[in-house]
């Protein structure tokens, strides 16, 4: 099984066989042994994070019943040729981190694309996942699928990438 792992804001893009690493990891409520979740291939990454690179990490934390990713970083141990616009960038640590920010906080978020495309927020009427090129990764009624229980295909890409969230207006009404 061919996954393609993204971290945005850190230049990382490595393609993974789940399937020769073993899958070894235990996770509790597990639905479907045979299928890797995203916290697997994150394990994936760490334990061989690709070619040029060492020391891929990520950081999360136990928020109630989920699981919250607070930080994703890799060395890369070489200079990174022509990346966003042909810019190069130096050899060394790239680390995210989840931050608070006044209304709010720069937090991670994952999207997988299935065949180049996203799978949607709202199921269809026979409860299967439509697919859209806009949403974020597949949700339930309840928010967002957990990175520890997202069940990946063969061919599956995800990208994880940080966004702020406001909890409140961050500029004062004018009216």
């Amino acid at each position: 099984m061919t996954i393609r792992l993204r971290v945005a804001g850190i230049y990382y893009d490595e393609k993974f066989e789940i399937g020769a690493l073993g899958n070894t990891l235990t996770l509790p409520r597990r639905e479907s042994p045979g299928t890797p979740t995203i916290l697997e291939l994150l394990e994936a990454a760490f334990i061989n994070p690709g070619t040029n690179k060492e020391n891929f990490i990520y950081v999360f934390e136990r928020r109630g019943t989920e699981l919250s990713m607070t930080s994703l970083g890799v060395t890369h141990k070489e200079k990174l040729v022509g990346t966003l616009g042909n810019n190069n960038r130096p050899a060394g640590i790239y680390q995210l981190t989840e931050i608070a920010i006044p209304s709010g906080v720069v937090a991670w978020q994952y999207y997988v694309y299935r065949n180049g495309i996203s799978v949607s927020q709202q199921p269809n009427d026979d409860g299967t996942m439509p697919m859209t090129g806009y949403s974020p990764a597949k949700g339930n009624d309840s928010g967002f699928t957990g990175f520890d229980q997202f069940l990946l295909e063969d061919g599956d890409e995800v990208i994880w990438r940080q966004v702020a969230i406001l909890r409140e207006p961050n500029q004062p009404n004018r009216s």
